[in-house]
């Protein structure tokens, strides 16, 4: 009696492990070309990798990665799932993962190395609709795919998945993952300073001062395009009063781009305030070279003669009354300095008409050469300017 009851045990379980593998099948002929029944595949095939019987099976998760890329491939059965692919590349690494034989390897690495493709070309699409959510978990999903040794290398897929899925991750307020990301990129060789420069901003925002300017100094050494780096660093160093050391990379930051006129105008601007007009003189006219209409330019270098022009009058009203001929020689020259002053805001003026503080400036410095012919006429034209901004 006991055998019977046995028998019948293991007939029926016998039974229900082939009605589960007939689960697997009937999932496979519904995907089929000449059937196309999506809706009816994804059921069968759901259902057989959540039974005991059938989820540690290889062909199931083969089957479902096939089945559900299929969903992400016919437009008219998307409506079954958000992001099918995701679910295909899930299942096929779960279906290697199982396959200790290697029985159905060829064709899973196949529709991997498909599906993978899919998955970058749906990552960039997130990206491009700002929908980062969406595409830092197909990034990661990515990443995870193409680390199978069989599998095509990610280098091969998207050369700078770990970036862009750093800064998805960034975008989507995951902050540690986006600079171990960013890390991974630097270790690959793939935007390199841009990995630096957002891993720096992060910082930043996290107020770590001083992991932010090690990033930063590292990234310009290790970085071949540094220019970024290395106006961010001049920036801080700006910021923190270091002028001398923001000399030091404003200089190499020349050497690297010496078309800049930015980079002449902040080494002028640097100069200046360390009390070097000849040097600050200098960076500014090879500026001007480069582009002769830059207002900004044109503003900072006639400052630096009204700052001259300046210092000679506070001078001269230091002298005694008995130096008269030491007190006429400064005022020559502080004549002559808001001279050359004038022309530089006259031509700012040109090209930024509506600029109040050059206007105002150009007053300041018309009223210091009021003697002058024609100046009064140029101090009521200003004055009109000004009442007519």
């Amino acid at each position: 009696m006991k055998k019977l009851i046995l028998l019948a045990i293991l007939i029926g379980s016998i039974g229900f492990t082939q009605a589960q593998n007939k689960k697997v099948v009937s999932a496979y002929n519904y995907a089929k070309p000449k059937y196309n029944q999506l809706d009816k595949a994804i059921v069968a095939i759901d259902e057989a990798k959540d039974h005991p019987k059938t989820m540690e099976d290889p062909k199931t998760w083969y089957y479902r990665g096939m089945i559900y890329q299929n969903i992400y491939q016919d437009s008219s059965w998307n409506h079954l799932h958000d992001q099918p692919i995701l679910v295909a590349m899930e299942s096929f690494t779960k279906s290697l993962e199982l396959d200790e034989k290697g029985r159905y390897e060829k064709d899973v690495i196949s529709r991997f190395n498909v599906a993978l493709q899919q998955a970058r070309n749906e990552a960039i699409e997130a990206l491009k609709a700002k929908d980062y959510e969406t595409a830092y978990k197909i990034f990661v999903v990515l990443i995870d795919g193409a680390a199978h040794e069989k599998t095509m290398d990610l280098a091969e897929i998207y050369k700078p998945t770990y970036f862009y899925a750093g800064y998805s991750a960034e975008e989507s307020g995951k902050m540690d993952e986006a600079k171990q990301l960013y890390k991974k990129s630097i270790e690959q060789g793939v935007e390199t300073a841009r990995s630096y420069i957002r891993i720096a901003l992060i910082l930043q925002k996290e107020e770590d001062a001083a992991g932010y300017l090690a990033t930063i100094k590292e990234g310009v050494e290790k970085a071949e395009d540094n220019k970024d780096l290395l106006l961010l660093l001049i920036d801080y160093y700006n910021k923190n009063d270091k002028m001398e050391d923001a000399l030091v990379y404003i200089n190499k930051a020349i050497e690297k781009d010496p078309e800049n006129v930015k980079l002449y105008q902040a080494q002028g601007d640097i100069y200046n305030a360390l009390g070097n007009a000849e040097k600050a003189q200098e960076a500014y006219d090879a500026a001007m070279k480069i582009d002769p209409d830059n207002v900004d330019v044109m503003f900072n270098t006639g400052t630096l003669f009204f700052n001259r022009a300046v210092e000679y009058r506070v001078e001269a009203g230091k002298l005694d009354l008995d130096q008269e001929e030491e007190y006429n020689a400064l005022l020559e020259k502080m004549v002559a300095e808001f001279e050359q002053a004038a022309k530089y805001f006259e031509r700012a003026h040109e090209l930024a008409p509506k600029d109040e503080q050059i206007l105002k400036t150009l007053k300041k410095i018309f009223m210091q050469l009021r003697n002058q012919e024609g100046i009064s006429e140029k101090i009521e034209e200003v004055n009109k300017k000004l009442e007519n901004l």
